[in-house]
């Protein structure tokens, strides 16, 4: 995603991104696979509306996915996703606008400032890419969160 991209966009159209994050979307920090170790930063937003997550990736760039439902009652979703160093631009715009998800944007943000990409990591840069994934797990339970635990994340 580019900064111009970025710029580019209104407020209203920043704090739009920013209300469907908060309520069809996920920031967080999620292992890169099998055979990549380590953890990468993402920012999905799902939606069965396809005209919503075709306009974000007009605007952010990104990647769209399809996924129909086995249960033919159930509309097909989609998802916008955005990944690694493209997120830190976006959440930077979007922090301000956010309301539910402004610790997770703040913790992704911290986590992509501590981290390097790619190539061999040591034991201790392991060690920290672990505690900010266990944080960021830990913020995007499910359920009611307990303000205490919201505190310790």
């Amino acid at each position: 995603m580019s900064k111009k991209l970025l710029k580019e966009l209104k407020e209203t159209d920043l704090a739009y991104i920013a209300g469907l994050l908060d309520g069809e979307g996920y920031i967080g920090i999620v292992g890169r696979g099998e055979k990549q170790k380590g953890y990468r930063a993402t920012v999905t937003i799902s939606s069965t509306n396809s005209e919503i997550i075709l306009w974000l990736k007009s605007v952010l760039d990104g990647s769209v996915y399809q996924s129909t439902h086995r249960n033919k009652r159930w509309k097909d979703s989609w998802e916008w996703k955005l990944s690694t160093r493209n997120v830190i631009p976006l959440l930077t715009s979007l922090i301000p606008y956010l309301k539910i998800k402004k610790t997770q944007a703040s913790l992704v943000c911290d986590f992509q400032g501590n981290v390097r990409l790619g190539g061999y990591k040591s034991k201790m840069e392991r060690d920290i890419e672990e505690v900010f994934h266990s944080k960021s797990l830990v913020l995007n339970k499910k359920g009611a969160l307990e303000p205490e635990k919201y505190k310790e994340a």
